[in-house]
């Protein structure tokens, strides 16, 4: 039976009819006719980069058009795997796809420290960059000590994951006053805090807010306010991590952190929340090793 050829963005595939199945007559897909060649090909296409962070977390980078985008390995492959659905009709078993992501683990490997990788916030030199993780699009808004602007391609790299909303684009000629009339915080001090807080977390300089107040003063709404100024989240209102391998887990994943009615905060929280703050990195065991340690550190 002659092959087929398709072209996935100018990477061939071969498959034949039979493999791909008749349109009309719904035939199956043959899943194993894909491989792992067909995964680091349709890679290739898109000028694929696997390689680790300064934290030695793997990573792979892409390029969509003129837009960069870093995900984790697992996500690089269930992205691929879509890819591929899309363009060629076929679906990769697991087996294929945890032989890929070893593979990219590997690759990945080969280039270690390369790149850092950021999420939300990063900083560069006197340069302060914020994702606004808007869809389809690479934008972030570029401040230094002249102001700000929008720029389409930002000279960091930015991961986004599921709870990574898209930040409203900024405009000119507002004022911080306005923030007090959907945010209950009437002392003037305390306003001052909070603005600090908010330019400090941007600024890649974090600390602690803590909102207390009688029930019914809006603590929730000012929670949720002031998150969705600088990291959007439908996590806004999370409860507070059960260990602390949970929250800088957490950490990683998010420009910021919040919590929601924590009536107290035992002394492992509050220690956890200071090595938080300070930059310290928390040693967890590597999955599925007995002496091999992950080293987690939120930026």
């Amino acid at each position: 039976m002659a092959p087929l050829k398709l072209d996935i963005d100018g990477v061939e595939d071969t498959t034949t009819a039979a493999d791909t199945g008749d349109a009309d007559s719904g035939a199956a897909v043959d899943e194993r006719k894909l491989t792992v060649q067909s995964f680091l090909r349709a890679l290739r296409a898109v000028r694929g980069e696997a390689f680790t962070d300064s934290e030695e977390r793997p990573f792979v980078s892409v390029w969509i058009g003129k837009r960069l985008e870093t995900r984790t390995v697992n996500e690089t492959v269930e992205w691929l795997a879509a890819r591929l659905f899309d363009q060629l009709g076929a679906v990769a078993s697991r087996h294929v796809k945890s032989e890929t992501e070893a593979h990219l683990l590997a690759m990945a490997q080969q280039k270690p420290q390369a790149h850092c990788v950021y999420v939300r916030f990063a900083r560069l030199g006197d340069m302060v960059y914020l994702d606004l993780a808007e869809r389809d699009s690479s934008r972030a808004v570029e401040i230094d000590r002249g102001g700000w602007r929008i720029v389409e391609s930002p000279p960091v790299r930015f991961i986004r994951y599921r709870e990574t909303s898209a930040l409203c684009a900024p405009i000119r000629g507002g004022s911080v006053a306005d923030l007090w009339q959907i945010v209950n915080i009437p002392h003037e001090l305390d306003r001052a805090c909070v603005v600090a807080f908010l330019v400090g977390a941007i600024a890649g300089q974090p600390a602690a807010l803590i909102l207390t107040g009688a029930a019914g003063s809006a603590k929730t709404s000012a929670l949720v306010a002031l998150r969705s100024l600088i990291d959007p989240t439908p996590e806004a209102r999370a409860a507070p991590p059960k260990k602390e391998e949970d929250l800088f887990i957490n950490a990683t994943r998010a420009g910021m952190l919040s919590f929601d009615n924590l009536s107290e905060i035992p002394s492992w929280l509050s220690d956890a929340f200071a090595r938080f703050i300070t930059g310290t990195a928390n040693l967890t065991r590597t999955l599925y090793t007995n002496s091999g340690q992950t080293m987690l550190r939120a930026r």
